[in-house]
């Protein structure tokens, strides 16, 4: 996979290894393990981007579902660029999700934020 750098003057694409791992799996849940490692960029060697996804379907619902990603840097060698590479990586997969939750309804799917209840405890109302 070819990943595109922005507001970089050095490095515009870089190459980058995408390992998928499929932690767990049942009909009605999906937990994926994405490790991303990329070269030609600065510091390359010192890092990787790990990732989690979980993809589940409520009890007794079959329409939706819900999707949750959560992500951080794996640090293996020291570098002083630490807090650097940890915001910029930080910046760039949550305006990829955005871009991603964006892309999803202009392609026949949907979002629906999940609302809380607002019931009162003692009853009355």
């Amino acid at each position: 996979v070819e990943i595109q750098i922005q507001n970089n003057p050095f490095v515009k694409c870089t190459p980058t290894t995408k390992v998928y791992n499929l932690v767990e799996m049942s009909e009605s849940f999906v937990r994926l393990r994405v490790r991303s490692k990329a070269s030609d960029v600065p510091y390359c060697d010192t890092f990787f981007v790990d990732e989690e996804m979980i993809c589940a379907m409520p009890q007794g619902c079959t329409g939706s579902s819900m999707l949750r990603v959560t992500m951080s840097v794996i640090f293996v060698k020291s570098t002083l660029m630490k807090s650097i590479i940890n915001s910029n990586a930080t910046k760039e997969a949550k305006a990829m999700w955005a871009a991603y939750s964006q892309w999803v309804p202009k392609n026949g799917h949907g979002f629906k934020e999940k609302k809380k209840e607002s019931k009162l405890n003692h009853g009355v109302e």
